[in-house]
């Protein structure tokens, strides 16, 4: 990435703007909430004019328009790689606009469950190639980088790792919103417990939240597996609970843990033979099972899970015994 384009980056995300909030309905609904296509305006504009045109559309751009002097957007509307990756996102149109539509089912979700944190506006650009922040939320804006969903096997991603690629397609951009606003979700709250039991049940709560805003999704889309991985975790449960026991993992705070069991890889690390046929970060999945079981029970609601701090009480009311 250029050094503009990292400007641009940290340009965005260290904004401020406005909050408007939501009325909880009865029922989801989908919220009033604006779409708008930055990526297009600036590609719309000569490369001359773009600093005037930008400040003539202020209204509608005002996270773009108070950030930058016009030669820095003369710069980013000249700069190579982002008219390639315009170029490129011009063939995708059709897949952008249905992932967008998506997006907005996932705002209903959340406007039914998080009325008061549930974004008003969301805005589309082009980052460079920014694989740090394919989607953020700033207040109640939402921000997409388009050139994050370009697809896996998409040329400007040759020499990425493939496992972090997966899940770089458009057919995945709603799902990353929800992730953020689970997140966004819990993120007011003091700290869980610094062991691994902890760090999973934070992990499935977020799992748990994310599918709830979107449902209508299959499991496994929602932790980027493929069907055989969640067949894999299903058959191999017990096993994995039970090495976990055994090792005194649960309630060790020893990062290494953490970092085997629920950072990026292309697969989880136990340090066996197994390794290579587990899926990267597979304590989320079992954390996800542990919030699944005690959520079935019907005693709680999501206010109830995201208070819920003490993971020894959460696993041991679960009643998880693969």
């Amino acid at each position: 990435m250029t050094r503009y384009g990292v400007l641009f980056v940290f340009l965005i995300i260290g904004m401020f703007a406005a909050c408007s909030d939501e009325q909880r309905s009865s029922q989801w609904r989908e919220p009033e909430h604006r779409v708008h296509r930055f990526d297009h305006f600036l590609f719309a504009c000569d490369a001359s004019q773009v600093g005037q045109d930008l400040k003539d559309s202020a209204a509608l751009y005002f996270p773009f328009s108070e950030n930058g002097d016009s030669a820095f957007w003369f710069r980013q509307r000249a700069d190579s790689l982002l008219n390639a990756l315009h170029r490129d996102l011009i063939s995708k149109e059709e897949a952008i606009r249905s992932a967008l539509q998506s997006c907005r089912k996932v705002l209903g979700h959340s406007a039914f469950h998080f009325p008061q944190q549930t974004p008003s506006r969301t805005f589309t650009y082009i980052s460079p190639l920014d694989f740090d922040y394919p989607l953020f939320l700033s207040d109640s804006l939402v921000f997409i980088a388009l050139d994050q969903y370009l697809g896996p096997s998409s040329s400007f991603y040759a020499g990425q790792p493939s496992y972090l690629m997966r899940g770089r397609s458009m057919e995945f951009m709603a799902l990353d919103l929800a992730e953020a606003l689970a997140q966004r979700s819990l993120s007011t709250l003091p700290s869980q417990g610094s062991d691994l039991l902890s760090a999973m049940l934070y992990e499935g709560k977020v799992l748990y939240l994310t599918h709830l805003l979107s449902p209508e999704r299959e499991p496994h889309e929602v932790l980027r597996y493929t069907k055989e991985e969640w067949a894999f975790c299903v058959a191999n449960e017990a096993s994995i609970w039970a090495y976990l026991i055994e090792q005194g993992a649960l309630f060790s705070s020893n990062a290494d843990w953490k970092r085997r069991l629920l950072l990026p890889a292309p697969f989880s690390k136990f340090r066996l033979p197994i390794d290579t046929q587990t899926p990267g970060r597979i304590g989320r999945w079992i954390g996800w099972q542990i919030v699944e079981k005690r959520m079935r029970q019907g005693d709680l609601d999501v206010n109830d899970l995201i208070l819920y701090r003490d993971a020894k009480d959460l696993l041991r009311t679960s009643n998880y015994k693969p």
